[in-house]
């Protein structure tokens, strides 16, 4: 399955083409249950788990579904047959964490290694301009997780924006 064919299964957009354009609203946490839908929609079982009512920055919140988003699209494409993820988001006064973990085969396929995406990277730079923390891998026992944490205290991100604004200097 194409990249972009995934991610459209997965945002639940079912574009014809990779640059359709859309005027959907900005996702948000708020639209992770739709998201869940639309993959299981696709074939694929995820469940998804949040919890905690924290206030969460509109940015954060757009980066934190499109990494969960990604994830599940790179789940679709690599866990093969049979495979289920599960996604979990906890929102705390300071923090979003993320944990999307799939029971499949994982990346151990050369397919998997050389197919071209940007996901792990595209998750990498979100976090990274947020002041975050990522992580991802093989599970023990097979499949594949990642991990985020995203901080989201106004301040926090304020800062992280700040200081990604000096870098660039």
């Amino acid at each position: 399955m194409q990249a972009w064919t995934a991610r459209s299964l997965a945002a639940g957009t079912r574009t014809a083409h990779p640059h359709a354009t859309s005027l959907a609203p900005m996702p948000s946490l708020a639209a992770l249950p739709s998201l869940a839908r639309h993959v299981r929609e696709a074939g694929f079982p995820v469940t998804l788990d949040v919890s905690g009512s924290a206030h969460v920055p509109a940015g954060v919140e757009v980066s934190a579904y499109r990494i969960i988003q990604e994830a599940l699209t790179n789940a679709m494409k690599h866990a093969g047959p049979g495979a289920s993820a599960k996604v979990t988001v906890n929102r705390t006064a300071d923090a979003v964490h993320i944990s999307v973990e799939d029971d499949g085969r994982g990346v151990g396929t050369e397919g998997a290694r050389v197919s071209g995406g940007h996901g792990l990277a595209g998750m990498a730079e979100r976090v990274h301009a947020l002041g975050g923390a990522l992580s991802h891998g093989p599970r023990r026992g097979g499949g594949f997780e990642v991990h985020a944490v995203l901080p989201s205290g106004d301040d926090q991100v304020k800062e992280a924006a700040q200081a990604e604004g000096n870098e660039d200097r």
